[in-house]
Formats: C-alpha cells, sequence, structure tokens
C-alpha cells in the first residue's frame, strides 16, 4: 500500500485515505446547524405553493426588482434564465473540475479532498459568495434611497400619496436589505478561514465548526425575515393557518354529526327490538 502523505506530494490520489479523527464530530455539527434551516424553507414553499405565489420563472429579485422600481422595466423568460445561468456557470465549473481532478488537498477536517487544478479558482469561488450579496445589498439600498426620494417628490407637487402604500414599499425593501446583509455577515468568517487557509496559516476544527453553524444560521432566518416584511406571505400564513383550522373544525364537527346520528340510530334499533 502506497504512502498516502507521498500521493499528496505528488498530487495523485492516495490508495488509503487518512481522515482526521473530528470528522464525524464535525459532520454531525454541520449536518444539526442544516435540519433547522429545513423547517422554515419548506414552510416558505408550502406557503407559496398553496397561495399560487410560485410561478413558472425563477426570478432574481434584487435585480429584478431593481429594474422593476426604478427602470420600470421587466425581465422576459429568456433574460432570467441567462442571467441564471451566469450566476450559476463558475460554482458549476469549480464543481465539475472537482470532481474530474487528480489534484488532492489534505484539508483540516475532511482529509485528502478533490480539488481543482487552479489552485486560485476556489479562492475565487469564495470571494464570489460574498460579492453576490454585496451587489443585492447595493442594489437594494438605491431602491429605498429611490423609493424614498420619489415619495417626496410627489408630495412636494401637491400629489396625494399614500401612506399605507409608501410604508408598506419601504418595509419591503428594508426586509430585502437585511436578507442582503445576512450572507454578507455569515460569510465574512467562513471567507477569513477560508483565505487563511490557502495562505497556508492552519485554522482549527472549531473555527471551521462555527463558521458553518452562523452560515446555516443564516439559512435559518432568511425566510422568517421574508414572511415578517412581506405582506403578502403573512397574509399567505395566516390564510394557510385559517385553512388548516377550518378544515380541522369542520373534521370535528363532521365527526360529532356522525357519532350522534350513530347513536341515535343504535337507540331506534333497540327501541324497536324492544317493541
Amino acid at each position: 500500500m502506497s504512502d498516502p502523505m507521498a500521493a499528496l506530494s505528488n498530487g495523485t490520489a492516495p490508495a488509503m485515505l487518512l481522515v482526521q479523527p473530528g470528522y464525524m464530530t464535525s459532520a454531525i455539527v454541520i449536518i444539526s446547524s442544516i435540519l433547522p434551516s429545513i423547517i422554515p424553507n419548506v414552510f416558505i414553499l408550502v406557503v407559496c405553493v398553496k397561495s399560487g405565489y410560485i410561478q413558472d420563472k425563477f426570478r432574481i429579485v434584487a435585480v429584478d426588482r431593481f429594474f422593476a422600481v426604478c427602470r420600470n422595466y421587466h425581465f422576459t423568460r429568456s433574460h432570467i434564465f441567462v442571467l441564471n445561468m451566469l450566476l450559476f456557470f463558475y460554482p458549476a465549473l469549480l464543481f465539475a473540475l472537482q470532481i474530474t481532478s487528480n489534484r488532492v488537498l489534505d484539508e483540516d477536517i475532511c482529509g485528502p479532498t478533490l480539488a481543482s487544478r487552479y489552485s486560485w479558482m476556489g479562492e475565487a469561488n469564495t470571494w464570489l459568495l460574498l460579492a453576490y450579496p454585496l451587489i443585492a445589498l447595493c442594489f437594494n439600498l438605491y431602491i429605498l434611497f429611490f423609493v424614498v426620494r420619489k415619495a417626496k417628490k410627489l408630495k412636494s407637487l401637491g400629489a396625494r400619496v399614500s401612506s399605507t402604500d409608501t410604508n408598506q414599499e419601504l418595509k419591503v425593501v428594508v426586509g430585502m436589505i437585511i436578507q442582503s446583509i445576512l450572507p454578507i455577515i455569515a460569510q465574512i468568517p467562513m471567507l477569513a478561514s477560508t483565505i487563511f487557509y490557502y495562505k497556508g496559516v492552519a485554522v482549527s476544527r472549531l473555527v471551521w465548526n462555527v463558521n458553518n453553524v452562523v452560515w446555516h444560521v443564516n439559512l435559518t432566518l432568511n425566510p422568517v425575515f421574508t414572511v415578517l416584511f412581506v405582506k403578502q406571505f403573512r397574509v399567505a400564513v395566516i390564510k394557510l393557518f385559517k385553512c388548516s383550522s377550518t378544515v380541522l373544525v369542520s373534521n370535528q364537527q363532521v365527526s360529532s354529526v356522525n357519532h350522534v346520528s350513530s347513536s341515535r340510530t343504535a337507540f331506534m334499533t333497540t327501541r324497536s327490538t324492544s317493541s
């Protein structure tokens, strides 16, 4: 059997894989932090399906809302498809290069792991994870500035502006800003650790685990802020709970009626037999 460390130095996959002693602990921590995020995200999906909010196209919310609000322009299906492909292209390319590569790195947690032939691609991908929410934050801040400025301009011209509509728009934008800031805050610890790692500085397993937990907390809170700040989702959630309560009460009433009918039938049958 070949020496695994010698194989690593040659950039090839070793015959025997070395797994760090705390790998299972780290895996349990990561899974435990992922599981809570599934509940609110599945709940939002159910609300969308029940309310008919899911359409036949996936929007890039920050970009789409920026052009719709500030430029009065709506993307077509082909535009949305192209934008989504551009965003997914680089991560997909990096993943393809990793699984087809024979270059192996001895990572801090997992041990020997396949890596891209080009070391700079992994670091660039980490920066992209920070760049995406930053771009979304810039778009949302501009939308907030645009809505406030437009409302003030209309009021100065003597136009009647509904304070309810304006407040609702501002609330939605504030919610979008928070949803843009959360990924940045959650990604910075992971970004710093990854940069240190690529620069040859050892990062402890505890730090990696904390970074993963922070990142998955963001995934848990994101749908919560969606419900808190977007009126349509709040209304849909209330309708969903009311509908569920109505169905439950109706089932209980039907069950009670059936029970009374059964009792009455049994009584009449017994009475007829007695007669």
